[in-house]
């Protein structure tokens, strides 16, 4: 084991945009129930009943999205990772630049986010490095249920501790949701990831901003 624990969030950070919806969004694309959820969700009161929701740490537009996998088998969710990995998930280089050298430099190497286990599984899987991530429940023949068994979003800090346990080395991680400043903050090293969206928050928090070459001359000298 190195002497460094290395994680990144996975959606808007290692990956371009929200990878549980850009799974949704193409694995339906035909389904009429479920654009006319998205067209729904647009509207203005509903954007602010969902942010309310939010707010109060209840994620409702997931928990609806995620109804329209029931009865999918999981097999079939991961076929459809396999057609769209190419040409839907786009990775930040630079995160991903630092996951390498972490993995290369044999330091401890996770991915740590709220997305759904088996878009996780499969992107850590293709990189050789260890997840944690939200569960979704299945029946006993792997067939998704559209429901959330443990979910991350706003559990992270408390999962990730757990996971690596009694480990005496520094810890490392990078993330751009506003709902990691805890994690962020507890850490030896942490990094946000800064958008227009977080801005504020990890500005008002003191975040360290995510800088390539500082976070490799940690993973090279740790």
């Amino acid at each position: 084991m190195g002497k460094i624990t290395f994680s990144t969030d996975l959606c808007d950070t290692l990956v371009q945009g929200n990878t549980t919806f850009i799974f949704l969004d193409s694995f339906l694309a035909d389904n009429k129930k479920y654009k006319f959820f998205k067209k729904i969700k647009k509207n203005i009161v509903a954007r602010f009943i969902l942010k309310i929701f939010f707010l109060l740490k209840i994620d409702i537009n997931r928990y609806i999205a995620l109804g329209f996998l029931r009865g999918t088998p999981k097999k079939e969710l991961v076929l459809h990772l396999d057609k769209i990995f190419t040409n839907k998930f786009i990775f930040n280089d630079n995160i991903l630049s630092a996951l390498l050298n972490s993995k290369e430099k044999k330091h401890s190497t996770y991915i740590v986010s709220a997305s759904l286990d088996f878009i996780v599984e499969y992107i850590s899987h293709k990189l050789g490095i260890e997840f944690l991530s939200t569960t979704l429940k299945y029946d006993s023949n792997n067939i998704c249920l559209g429901k959330i068994e443990k979910n991350l979003l706003f559990s992270k800090k408390n999962v990730f501790l757990k996971k690596i346990g009694n480990y005496s080395g520094k810890t490392l991680f990078i993330s751009d949701n506003k709902e990691d400043v805890d994690l962020l903050k507890y850490v030896d090293y942490g990094f946000g990831f800064f958008n227009k969206k977080n801005e504020s928050c990890f500005i008002k928090n003191k975040i360290t901003p995510f800088d390539i070459n500082q976070v490799n001359e940690i993973i090279n000298n740790e």
